[in-house]
């Protein structure tokens, strides 16, 4: 039989988001042989409880085979953690998926920089929240990162948008079996994300409807599977919180769009940024974290260009989310203070000697014992924040420039 029957009827078994079902593989080698074990040999084990055990010697194969004809009908690939094509990030969360149905080609996966867009549902979501998703989306996706979400109406479903309006790849993870219809009127969408080269994908079996108890458990894998989770609006008590709880607990990177300290709808976004999730400017706050670790599919030196491309597409000037058009400066940071300590900086010849850039250079003179992030260099500089980025590499390799928390950058002290 096949080996897909052995998990996809574990996970029945055991039950989906079950930590039990990654022990009980780690223990006994195989689904299979745990399905061939006694009663007593599973509860002799030590992992399961003689009311576990029970459960997992009443379950039969009949739904998995049932589940596997399904996808067989439905044109679903059914990938298992032996698989090749199981995504590595999946691979290494506690509760790993036993199962994944997936319609669209996930191949890929391993080769791309993912990141996960998620925050409030249409009835909470703002105007802000609902942009602020959409054009995060977007330019991610115009720089070469394939976008996931949950395909939830409101902030879900912007960012989907915002990917396919950027010609790029989404992926959307359902909290149902892969045959229900949810949400609503969302045919279409799955449609697009299909013909652009995107992928749907489950753990739930066929059949399965869109419980309020799926959402949380589905969650984990929003987060598993990518490198990074952006909330882009979220109140206090928020599903979009449960994902970045889950991001941090597998060491992912979690980023918060900021909101206005009166609007309970964005609570949970401020409240993750006073935590420790990083702030979102614009899309390259994002994509600063990654620079240095970006797959084959983008190339850092064509990122800037390809997403002012793709916004001249639209013919639209990009806005950030402090309101200000692209271009317009920021309020200047502090001079170097005649009265604060002395910089000393390198002469010319020796920025020369040590073969640093141009961008580099006029970035070096700008530094000071006052911190900057990557915007306030950027607009200072008339530079794009990708070349301020690889600049600021460049200077911290050398020994020219300190990174403190928050990426923020000063010049560093000379002996």
């Amino acid at each position: 039989m096949s080996d897909a029957l052995y998990w996809i009827w574990l996970q029945e078994a055991v039950g989906i988001g079950n930590i039990k079902a990654d022990k009980a593989v780690e223990l006994f080698q195989s689904p299979k042989v745990v399905y061939e074990l006694s009663r007593d040999q599973l509860t002799g084990s030590g992992l399961f409880t003689p009311k576990e055990a029970d459960k997992i010697k009443n379950t039969t194969l009949k739904n998995a085979e049932i589940n596997l004809e399904l996808a067989r009908k439905m044109g679903c690939q059914v990938i298992t953690p032996r698989d090749s094509q199981y995504p590595r990030n999946l691979a290494n969360i506690a509760s790993r998926p036993c199962v994944l149905y997936t319609l669209g080609d996930i191949s890929d996966l391993d080769d791309r920089l993912l990141i996960t867009i998620v925050g409030a549902r249409e009835r909470k979501a703002s105007d802000y929240g609902i942009t602020a998703a959409r054009k995060l989306s977007f330019d991610l996706a115009a720089a070469g990162c394939t976008v996931v979400s949950g395909l939830a109406k409101g902030v879900d479903t912007a960012a989907h948008e915002g990917a396919l309006l950027a010609g790029g790849k989404t992926i959307g993870f359902c909290a149902c079996g892969l045959d229900y219809r949810y949400p609503a009127g969302s045919d279409e969408l799955k449609r697009k994300m299909l013909e652009n080269g995107g992928a749907l994908i489950s753990e739930f079996p066929f059949g399965e409807q869109a419980h309020k108890y799926n959402f949380s458990i589905r969650n984990r894998l929003l987060s598993g599977i990518s490198s990074g989770v952006v909330v882009a609006q979220a109140s206090l008590t928020s599903g979009a919180l449960i994902t970045a709880r889950y991001a941090f607990e597998q060491d992912r990177d979690v980023f918060a769009v900021p909101g206005d300290m009166f609007d309970p709808t964005m609570a949970g976004c401020n409240r993750l940024i006073k935590d420790r999730a990083k702030i979102v400017l614009n899309v390259y706050s994002i994509l600063e974290e990654y620079i240095n670790c970006f797959p084959p599919t983008i190339d850092k030196t064509q990122v800037v260009g390809k997403i002012k491309e793709a916004n001249a597409k639209l013919n639209r000037q990009p806005v950030d989310f402090a309101g200000r058009r692209e271009g317009e400066p920021l309020p200047m940071v502090a001079q170097d203070n005649p009265g604060e300590k002395m910089i000393h900086r390198l002469s010319q010849e020796e920025l020369d000697r040590q073969n640093i850039s141009e961008i580099g250079k006029k970035i070096y003179r700008m530094l000071s014992y006052d911190p900057m992030d990557c915007d306030m260099i950027s607009q200072r500089g008339g530079l794009e924040a990708m070349e301020v980025m690889s600049a600021m590499t460049e200077l911290e390799l050398v020994g020219l420039a300190d990174v403190l928390p928050g990426k923020r950058y000063i010049i560093k002290e000379r002996n």
